[in-house]
């Protein structure tokens, strides 16, 4: 099974599964081919639709690319290329969809240092929600890719 984060705008996200592994849904949303199963297929972007895929072992994330290049204000881009070590690390786990205390474990400090560092995001990325930061952290390239195969 491969965990699938689908972002269809800046405040929504819907987390999914599918039997598919990671590389083949990330093949299909490439080929304009992937759309949400029911219920959730009313939510893909109007447009183009255009979505893109990033993709973390196998946990996907899928956001739509044009709702969150509305989004993203160039004076954004420019805050979070000095994010520090600890933000970046904090990032990842909200990417990977770790929990305030899941974070704080994996990375020795307590939950409030890290709801700390959550906050500090949202304020960098002008976002509202932890979803959120992720999805403009995506649009910025700011998330690492790991596209090793599936175990």
């Amino acid at each position: 099974m491969t965990a699938i984060i689908f972002m269809p705008d800046d405040h929504t996200l819907i987390s999914l599964e599918s039997s598919l592994n990671a590389g083949e849904i990330m093949q299909e949303v490439d080929l304009g081919k992937w759309t949400p199963p029911e219920p959730y297929s009313f939510c893909l972007p109007a447009g183009d639709g255009e979505l893109h895929a990033l993709r973390q072992g196998r946990r996907v994330l899928i956001i739509a690319k044009s709702p969150l290049n509305h989004t993203v204000d160039p004076e954004i881009s420019l805050k979070t290329r000095n994010l520090s070590p600890r933000q970046a690390e904090v990032l990842q786990g909200l990417f990977k969809g770790l929990t305030t205390k899941e974070i704080a474990y994996q990375m020795g400090l307590k939950p409030r240092t890290v709801k700390m560092h959550v906050a500090a995001l949202k304020n960098r990325f002008g976002a509202s929600t932890r979803a959120q930061s992720v999805g403009i952290a995506a649009k910025l390239g700011l998330l690492e890719k790991q596209d090793h195969p599936d175990s």
